[in-house]
């Protein structure tokens, strides 16, 4: 059965189980720190003022969670699809042994800053 009240709760907080107990590394000292990338073993998407975004733990600093740009919540979007929540997903992404990706700062042809997923 559905967890209402923790649906409830999901719905009203920008807030995610992702990033309980967890400190946010910035884009910058991910890319530094971890050149080769880094293992996603969770996601969950939250809403903030510019829309959905994707929130994720990886198996390098479980301590620490990541805010991802658009390529990596379209990827976290595909992922959900046919799960009933974002706990079930990370449970079975986890279990998989999470997805190697190398993030990387680069610039839009309008000259626009993003970071850039590579699934390696």
């Amino acid at each position: 059965m559905k967890d209402f009240k923790k649906a409830a709760t999901s719905a009203t907080s920008n807030s995610s189980f992702i990033m309980e107990g967890r400190e946010k590394i910035k884009n910058d000292l991910l890319i530094a720190t971890y050149p080769d990338g880094v293992t996603i073993t969770g996601a969950d998407l939250i809403t903030g003022d510019n829309g959905q975004y994707a929130v994720c733990t990886f198996a390098e600093n479980e301590k620490q969670f990541i805010n991802g740009g658009k390529m990596l919540t379209d990827i976290v979007k595909e992922w959900l699809d046919g799960y009933t929540g974002a706990e079930d997903m990370s449970a079975d992404l986890k279990a998989s042994g999470g997805v190697k990706m190398k993030f990387e700062k680069t610039k839009t042809k309008s000259g626009h800053d993003f970071v850039s997923v590579t699934i390696v």
